[in-house]
């Protein structure tokens, strides 16, 4: 991208984008309800309206089908032009360039939340750069970190320069102040961090494929449960399996950390939240919502040793097979 702005989080990269690009009250906004609600948060305090959109079961990733379905409806409902923000969910690219045509037929902002997807690719083309921005986060459980961090991204020079003033008191330089802003600066420690961690990114994402490969070879036949699709465009921020609906899953995590591995949820049905609930679009989303209830994420980093992965697999096996 031609403007990199590093902040504290990616959580405070979302935040200095909605007040940078000064959205009006009221507009909606398409978020994949199969996320970590940052986003979502972040639209409903800027006094947005967040429109969830169910996930497509074969990638976790946004259902075009229901973002259309989306767009239509408040197409209809509202004469607000729409903001679409996707979210490259477990490091896996969305399908940017059907996303992008259906914004642009929609006439819809579009931003990207890669938080999860730092070095990902789509037809070519680095996350981040489908849209008028998008943001990145450095937080301890993505490929690299810089203990908390985050970046956004735009080739818009004007919106770079609003970025950086808010991230920063809304200076610009020295006593330059050009608007109200926050402290949401990096710190340069933080930042010495990340550029040593950048150089490493490549062989990080290596390791991390070569985890998920590992996990789908020992997991293959093992009954109860859906493996992730191995594309070679993943990240692999984090390996989720999706349990069948007879197991229980608090009974497969007790059972793995008996076993003496710590285990987790995918990720959230953010459209559950209490927060949430009584929003205006507010409707059912039968795959973001089993995804939320059967989703088990397996240790992945770049330093796990295939004897780790193994043992993993093995507890896994012997758990699903008893509960």
């Amino acid at each position: 991208a031609e403007h990199v702005i590093a902040v504290s989080s990616g959580t405070a990269a979302l935040d200095i984008l909605f007040h940078a690009l000064e959205l009006p009250d009221e507009r909606p906004v398409l978020i994949p309800s199969f996320a970590w609600p940052s986003a979502a948060n972040v639209a409903l305090l800027h006094r947005l309206v967040p429109v969830f959109v169910d996930a497509d079961p074969s990638t976790y990733n946004v259902a075009l089908s229901s973002l259309g379905e989306s767009l239509d409806e408040v197409t209809a409902s509202t004469k607000a032009k729409p903001v679409v923000l996707p979210v490259h969910q477990f490091g896996l690219p969305c399908p940017m360039t059907e996303i992008r045509s259906l914004a642009d037929r929609y006439d819809a902002l579009l931003l990207e939340d890669a938080a999860c997807a730092l070095g990902a690719e789509c037809d070519g083309l680095s996350v981040g750069r489908f849209g008028t921005a998008g943001i990145f986060s450095f937080h301890p459980r993505k490929s690299i970190t810089t203990g908390e961090g985050g970046a956004i991204v735009t080739a818009d020079a004007d919106l770079a320069r609003r970025c950086r003033a808010f991230r920063d008191h809304g200076r610009l330089h020295g006593y330059d102040f050009i608007t109200a802003g926050l402290n949401y600066r990096l710190t340069e420690m933080q930042a010495a961090i990340g550029q040593v961690q950048l150089t490493r990114l490549p062989a990080i994402l290596k390791k991390r494929q070569a985890v998920a490969e590992q996990y789908c070879r020992l997991l293959a036949d093992c009954s109860g449960l859906t493996l992730p699709n191995l594309d070679r465009a993943h990240t692999w921020q984090t390996f989720m399996v999706l349990l069948d609906e007879r197991l229980n899953r608090d009974n497969v995590i007790a059972g793995m950390r008996q076993g003496g591995i710590e285990v987790g949820i995918g990720s959230l049905a953010a459209h559950l939240l209490p927060q949430f609930r009584d929003g205006k679009y507010t409707r059912p989303l039968p795959v973001s919502e089993r995804l939320f209830r059967h989703g088990l994420a397996l240790p992945m980093h770049s330093l796990l040793t295939p004897q780790e992965v193994n043992t993993v697999a093995c507890v896994l096996r012997e758990t699903v097979s008893h509960v």
